[in-house]
Parts: structure tokens; sequence; C-alpha cells
């Protein structure tokens, strides 16, 4: 996923850290005690976001495309999107400061990476939440909060659980219901406390997370019940001639569940539903294609990647 991620005019990755080196190895890395404004340079926020009418050239001349406006960046002129013209706009540095006051507000929550992705489109944080539990023996799994929103009117302002599995650091943001996700829309103006209170239900959705997993590394899995959920998530009729064979996903997925995956030989992890799921979130994390520098993290956390995650989950969970 590294390599995907996009270069800013400083010819530096639109990521800052604290702490460890993150999962993708790259980024500015900031002391304990680093500033907001520190924390936006260092993670590409320092431009502000600038509206325009939306124009279009005709034979009779150049005509406004009424309601409309468009969003670009006030460092480069660079277009971000074009949203309606009741879109409630925040700027990187609203944005930034929120990040740093929610985290500050939450007991044993502590901000560790922050960054944006497509060219300032889309503007996240994950803050550590202070919790971990052992999926099996010596598996480690770190609770976080995925904080994000978007300046191209593609994405809410958010907060949401998502894990981090230490021994080969995927990424999971589940399904959870209400306590999964609180989204504040663009349609109305920005509400700093009714996100920073949608907080307060991480922890729920934290414990309902472990508990899921818990019951997943205590089943089994035989090798046709395991190819079944394979196909069925990639939406693979093996009664297609070559389907299950052309279908790179599917190849991919079974090869790291069958050992290849990082930590796939674990006791609780090897022959279970954990291993299968977690077989799916590393191709997700580091083994799909992507046509753009950052596409990888955006299917991730945001995209089509994100959806099958939930839909190999919730296959999971059925058989659990």
């Amino acid at each position: 996923m590294a390599h995907r991620l996009e270069i800013n005019k400083r010819k530096e990755y639109d990521i800052a850290y604290r702490g460890m080196t993150p999962w993708h190895g790259l980024g500015q890395k900031l002391t304990a005690n680093a500033t907001v404004d520190e924390w936006r340079v260092a993670a590409g926020l320092d431009w502000e976001a600038l509206v325009a009418p939306v124009q279009f050239a005709t034979p009779t001349g150049m005509q406004n495309f009424n309601n409309r406006t468009v969003i670009y960046r006030s460092d480069d002129q660079r277009p971000l999107g074009v949203v309606s013209d009741k879109y409630k706009l925040v700027q990187p540095a609203q944005i930034m400061d929120f990040f740093r006051d929610l985290v500050e507000t939450q007991d044993g929550w502590s901000l560790e990476t922050a960054g944006c992705i497509q060219g300032g489109k889309k503007i996240w944080a994950l803050a550590n939440i202070g919790r971990d539990f052992e999926a099996t023996n010596n598996d480690l799994v770190k609770g976080y909060a995925l904080i994000s929103t978007a300046t191209d009117g593609t994405l809410a302002t958010s907060v949401r659980f998502t894990s981090v599995r230490v021994v080969c650091n995927n990424t999971m943001t589940v399904a959870l219901g209400s306590k999964a996700k609180v989204s504040v829309s663009h349609a109305s103006t920005f509400d700093i406390e009714t996100v920073r209170r949608s907080a307060d239900l991480i922890p729920e959705s934290y414990m309902a997370y472990r508990d899921m997993v818990l019951a997943l590394s205590k089943t089994k899995l035989d090798q046709a019940t395991a190819e079944k959920i394979i196909h069925k998530v990639f939406e693979v009729d093996p009664s297609v001639k070559n389907s299950v064979e052309n279908s790179w996903g599917v190849q991919a997925v079974k090869k790291l569940y069958a050992g290849l995956g990082m930590g796939a030989d674990m006791k609780g992890v090897s022959g279970t539903s954990w291993g299968l799921l977690n077989a799916f979130t590393e191709y997700v994390d580091f083994g799909t294609q992507s046509k753009s520098q950052d596409g990888a993290l955006t299917s991730s956390w945001f995209g089509r990647g994100a959806a099958l995650k939930i839909d190999a989950m919730n296959a999971l969970l059925a058989i659990a």
C-alpha cells in the first residue's frame, strides 16, 4: 500500500505520525508535544479550501451552472470537487483542530497518525483508544477510532471504530449498526459537539468487535466451507468454467489463508474463521492493485475494499 500514497509539494507523503512508525512506513514523525500547526504542515493540510462558481463554455460565452460550486485548494488551485451551493465547507485547519480536541477529551485516546489522500479530497486521522486484546495466544489486536471527512462532497464527517492486528498490520473497519459509525452531513453546519458525543460509542463498538473476533477464532473451518465463503464474497460461481481459476482475488485469498498470510500459521488462526477473515483483510490492505497512488488506502477504508471486508466478516459470522 505504501507506494500508492501521494507525494505533496514538499516531496513528502501527506501523513504525519507520532510514536511507532505506522503500518505503511511513511510520513513525517512528530514529537509528543507537537502543535496543531506542526501536525497540519506534516500531514499536508496547510492550505484552505476555497469555492468558485461552476462555469461552462457556450457559443455565446461563459455561463454559470446555477446552484453548483467547485471546491479548490488555495495553494495550487487544484480542484477537489463540485458540490451544491448549500454544501457546508469545513476547512482543513478546523478538521485538524477538531481531531486533536476530540482525542484530548476522550480518556485514554492518543492521536497517532493523520493525513489526506486524493490530493486533499479525503482527510483522516487514527486515534489509539487505549484498548487491546489477544484474539488468540500472542495475537494482539489494538482498538482505534478512524476519524474522517471530505472536502469534495463524498464523505460526511464521521467517527468509527477500527482495529489493527499487530502481527500483520491488517486494518479492519466493521459494520456494527449504530455503534459503528456516527456521521454529520455537510448539508448542515459542522456540529463539533455531535461528533464529539458520538465518540462515546467507540468503547461499545470495541467490546462488540472483541466478542466477534473471539468467536471467529474458535470457529474451525474445513476446506470446502472456506472455499464456499471465498466464492460467495467474490461472487464467483464455481459451476461456471474457469470462473474460480480466473479470479485473481479468489486465488490470492486462498493462498493467504493456506499459509502465505502474515501470522496465518499461528494457533487459533490457522484453519479458523479468524484466519480467513485476515486473509481477506490482508488481500485488501496489501495485495490489491490500484491505478492511483493512494487508491488502495481509499478502497481499504472508504470504498470497495472496506465493503469486501465487511462482506467477509458477515459471511463468517453467519456460521460462527
